[in-house]
């Protein structure tokens, strides 16, 4: 699997899925699944993911698996802890306020945590 044309650079505080979307929407891919299957995995649509994902991206990208663990709610759970991860993290709402999202054109990490 040959590393893909178009890698760009990673914004500070930004999602692995939102850097794998870039990825794709960069190297013209109509999909994020059409980038999952090139990928050889069955999707790539969430922020918690194994160690095979984060390898084949890190090689598609040339970045450092360990700057792409980060990127990841795997993260957040092994800096949290289990308990406080699983009341902290929405996983199943919209994870962006709409002002953000136009002033930033990405999806940060952060934007997982519940609001307080």
């Amino acid at each position: 699997m040959q590393k893909l044309n178009v890698r760009p650079k990673i914004l500070q505080g930004e999602s692995l899925l939102s850097y794998v979307y870039r990825l794709a929407k960069g190297n013209h891919y109509q999909s994020i699944s059409s980038f999952s299957f090139l990928s050889g995995k069955a999707g790539i649509y969430s922020n918690e993911t194994d160690e095979g994902t984060i390898k084949i991206i890190s090689h598609l990208s040339d970045k450092q698996q360990v700057e792409l663990y980060g990127m990841t709610l795997n993260a957040l759970k092994q800096d949290l802890g289990s308990l406080l991860f699983n009341k902290v993290v929405l996983k199943r709402k919209i994870k962006y306020c709409p002002d953000c999202i136009k002033q930033v054109q990405f999806q940060k990490l952060i934007w997982f945590l519940r609001p307080i």
